[in-house]
């Protein structure tokens, strides 16, 4: 048998220990074979994820990147091809859908079916509700698996050589973010270490950072529904402290704001000067912001942030990057007011873009008259 009969993806083929697909370079032009770095640049952590992966093309040309989308539309897809002018988001150069769960299910009959729930923050299942009719209900998102080909070609944030470099890529990725959320219309809301990339280095030997994974999107022009327009998004360690009480509170849907993917930012910065710079056995820090425990979640990054900054954040700041803690502080107040009591979205969230933009040049410029 087949490997495509054996139900195998015969997507990336692997001969003498090379990996090969097939792309275009774009939409007319003639398919092509093309190698593959087996090594991922990105890929999720977690057992049960969207399969988002990342491959650099051996050429150094493109990025490969294969997902199985949240089913929404507008797709990850729709909102590249929007996000085509702005400079600070990869530029999608084709794509091609590979599988369909639709296609898949076709012909399944799942009418005598039990639903079964999970209980909120318990490992407990139900035993089961079965259906009050015999007819089937749409009991599926009607995902497909797409091949995105991406440039510039790049390497992960983690893999920033200096603080400079690591403050530039941030500050490069929140001017892209302003600018597809103000000229594309598009707010990403997914902001987080692994959906920011570094592309190669120009002329100068600098990497520009760039956002990457735009399947939570959503559109702000008012063509989306109005479920897709509030439906929770993001990820855990990144999310905003406003998201992280509504969860506590059991409510998964609020409008998203250009407000919450800012906080997020300001998270990703945290983390990396917390870590990078640092030998791999010191301990991680602020492990309680992303466990299953919603509650603990939300009362514990509210308590590091507002309450314990200096004692639990700032005294663990890697060597490497004492030189901005005074910067953090500044984003602090920002972000949360001189009160540190501003969590919600305003219509003026907008207006956070300029200082915090404005604070990342500062200290920039100050590292480089060092």
């Amino acid at each position: 048998m087949s490997d495509e009969e054996l139900g195998l993806d015969t997507t990336i083929r692997c001969i003498n220990g090379k990996s090969y697909i097939d792309i275009r370079d774009n939409k007319d032009a003639s398919e092509r074979e093309i190698e593959i770095d087996p090594e991922t640049v990105f890929r999720l952590e977690t057992i049960v994820t969207r399969a988002n992966v990342c491959h650099r093309t051996k050429d150094d040309m493109y990025m490969v990147k294969f997902s199985w989308g949240s089913g929404t539309k507008p797709s990850e897809l729709d909102y590249l091809e929007l996000a085509k002018p702005v400079n600070g988001v990869v530029n999608l150069k084709w794509s091609k859908d590979i599988h369909e769960v639709e296609t898949h299910r076709t012909g399944l009959d799942f009418s005598t079916a039990y639903k079964v729930y999970f209980r909120q923050n318990e490992w407990r299942l139900s035993l089961g509700r079965h259906s009050k009719t015999s007819k089937a209900e749409p009991y599926y998102r009607k995902r497909k698996l797409t091949l995105a080909l991406l440039l510039p070609n790049g390497r992960p944030l983690k893999s920033c050589r200096t603080p400079r470099e690591f403050l530039s890529c941030i500050l490069d990725a929140i001017i892209g973010h302003r600018d597809l959320y103000t000229d594309a219309k598009v707010l990403h809301c997914d902001v987080s270490e692994g959906n920011i990339i570094l592309s190669k280095p120009d002329a100068d030997g600098k990497s520009r950072g760039l956002l990457i994974d735009l399947d939570m999107s959503t559109s702000i022009d008012g063509q989306v529904n109005e479920e897709e327009k509030i439906k929770m998004a993001g990820t855990v360690k990144y999310m905003a402290i406003e998201l992280l009480r509504n969860m506590n509170q059991g409510n998964y849907s609020i409008n998203k704001s250009c407000r919450y993917d800012l906080e997020s930012f300001f998270y990703v910065f945290l983390m990396g000067c917390l870590r990078y710079g640092c030998s791999s056995v010191r301990p991680e820090y602020l492990k309680s912001w992303y466990t299953n425990n919603t509650s603990l979640n939300y009362f514990k990054k509210k308590g590091d942030i507002i309450q314990n900054f200096e004692k639990n954040i700032l005294e663990h700041f890697s060597s490497s990057f004492e030189s901005v803690k005074d910067m953090a502080k500044e984003l602090r107040k920002i972000l949360f007011g001189e009160n540190l009591d501003q969590f919600a979205s305003t219509p003026n969230s907008g207006q956070l873009y300029a200082p915090i933009i404005r604070a990342f040049k500062n200290v920039i410029t100050q590292i480089d008259g060092m």
